[in-house]
């Protein structure tokens, strides 16, 4: 690059008299993830930017006598300033202060305005360089040069050239620093606790069934996204299920405003013959049939500002947290920044299922595909009883040349040890429901009228297999069961009218209820 910006004689970034704490001795982080209510599905999409981390860190500070400044280095670059808690320091805090101008190009001349610097160039011949001393008067966006009331912009001589720069302007750091004042009688060594909450990490979970016959093996993982600018190295990890209540606006990170170096020269180091011979080619050569150009390069393992993924095993069983389920890794593992993290949280075999075919009962004549769904219990018994996190749920099965077929993918809510779980696979193509109106009626009564009507309801099982059916009703004030040929149960989906059907036979509801007009 032929002009760059050098950091020379480089001072201390703080005040003598402040203490620095340079990194914490140990850090403990736990996500809380994120997603839209009553849509379990939107977990599975980690957006880094709605999740939460709750950062844990352990320093061992010098204290001295007297009003302080004691700066903690190194906290996550999206901490939330306002939840910052400090436990196990005995002396009064006067002030607490979050500083995130950092120092990058842009802003180290920013911050230099009016300062005197140093100009470096370099004779593109002989290698020799020449310094002269300057101030600097605009920038960053677009920098003016001040040699003693003759003026230049930046980058403008076609040399190569370089900015020296004596020191680093206050206020500038090359780390986000949380800083307190203290004023102790007594200077002392103490070991205390940071915490805070930091945003741009979040989790989800995925799960995948693979069906084999009546069983399934069902696998699961923790997505992991930090998408910020700080690692956590070697640290023990928390995932919190459950969503947290957050108070609209208020769990923000400071966001600082970023300041970048542009100089605006016509360049000056065009070989202008080259330049004119190589349109001429370009021109000459524009309707001959040139052959497709070569591909381009592999791309790195890793770009420098792209998000890594790795995956690691495995968590802990869950704990109660109140109304929520902790779950823990496993040992400690790295938190990188911009990095996707896989984490297995369960891998069970052979979980027995039954496929439940449903439908709600019709309100035309038309006829409906029943849907179905996968329904099993969270127990120890069927080699499960694990606390399972909300996530997307994706089922396949073998199809007849044993290829893998995916079946359906699906909102998975959040499913407790010992609770029956249900999950749907889409739509039979072999089970059919038809309705049928047979009377309608007003009941005139002095608390009100109500509306009788009696139907059948023809189930038709096509399949080639047995089948467990359900037809379904929600449950309501305003209607009331007069009569039916099979008598219902009441179930976390309604009131439930169960059938088992074997292959190609039609069994059929009749029933009358009553509805308040």
């Amino acid at each position: 690059m032929w002009r760059a910006l050098v950091l020379a004689g480089l001072v201390a970034l703080t005040p003598s008299a402040a203490q620095v704490s340079e990194r914490p001795d140990s850090v403990r982080v736990t996500v809380y993830h994120s997603g839209g209510e009553g849509d379990p599905s939107t977990f599975a999409d980690p957006a880094p930017d709605e999740g939460l981390a709750f950062i844990t860190e352990t320093r061992t500070i010098d204290v001295p006598t007297g009003p302080a400044t004691i700066e903690f280095r190194g906290v996550a670059s999206t901490i939330i300033p306002q939840t910052a808690a400090i436990d196990g320091l005995p002396v009064p805090l006067l002030e607490r202060n979050f500083d995130y101008d950092l120092l990058s190009p842009g802003a180290l001349i920013g911050k230099s305005v009016g300062e005197t610097v140093t100009l470096v160039r370099t004779d593109k011949k002989t290698g020799k360089t020449n310094e002269r001393k300057a101030v600097i008067r605009t920038g960053p966006n677009g920098v003016v040069l001040d040699f003693g009331g003759t003026y230049e912009a930046l980058g403008c001589s076609g040399l190569p050239e370089r900015l020296v720069f004596a020191k680093v302007p206050d206020g500038l750091r090359d780390t986000p620093t949380l800083s307190i004042r203290t004023n102790a009688r007594e200077a002392g060594r103490y070991t205390i606790k940071l915490s805070y909450l930091a945003t741009n990490v979040n989790w989800a979970a995925n799960y995948v069934a693979r069906i084999h016959g009546d069983r399934l093996d069902l696998s699961g993982w923790v997505t992991l996204i930090n998408a910020g600018e700080t690692s956590f190295k070697d640290v023990p990890l928390d995932i919190v299920a459950g969503t947290v209540a957050r108070q609209e606006g208020e769990d923000k990170a400071v966001e600082p405003k970023h300041l970048y170096h542009w100089g605006y020269c016509w360049p000056t180091d065009i070989r202008w013959h080259k330049l004119l011979m190589a349109m001429q080619d370009i021109g000459r050569f524009a309707d001959a049939r040139l052959p497709p150009p070569p591909p381009p390069p592999p791309a790195p393992a890793m770009m420098a500002d792209s998000m890594e993924t790795v995956a690691v095993t495995g968590m802990r069983a869950s704990q109660d947290l109140g109304d929520y389920k902790l779950y823990s890794l496993n040992g400690t593992t790295d938190v990188n920044a911009r990095q996707t993290k896989q984490i297995q949280l369960l891998d069970q075999k052979d979980v027995p299922f039954a496929r439940v075919y449903y439908i709600e009962v019709p309100s035309d004549e038309e006829q409906h595909a029943a849907s179905v769904m996968l329904r099993m219990k969270n127990s120890k018994k069927n080699n499960l009883g694990l606390a399972l996190p909300a996530g997307l749920f994706t089922a396949t099965e073998l199809s007849g040349d044993n290829a893998p077929v995916v079946l359906n993918r699906t909102g998975f809510r959040d499913f407790s040890i010992d609770s029956p779980i249900e999950l749907e696979l889409g739509n039979a193509l072999d089970v059919y429901v038809r309705g049928k109106q047979i009377s309608r009626e007003t009941i005139r009564r002095s608390s009100g009228n109500r509306e009788r009507t009696t139907g059948e309801i023809v189930v038709e099982n096509h399949k080639t297999a047995a089948v467990d059916f359900e037809l379904r009703l929600p449950v309501s004030e305003q209607l009331k069961i007069i009569d039916e040929s099979v008598s219902h149960i009441v179930t976390a989906n309604g009131m439930t009218w169960p059938f088992h059907l074997v292959p190609g036979e039609t069994k059929t509801l009749r029933l009358t209820v009553e509805k308040a007009e």
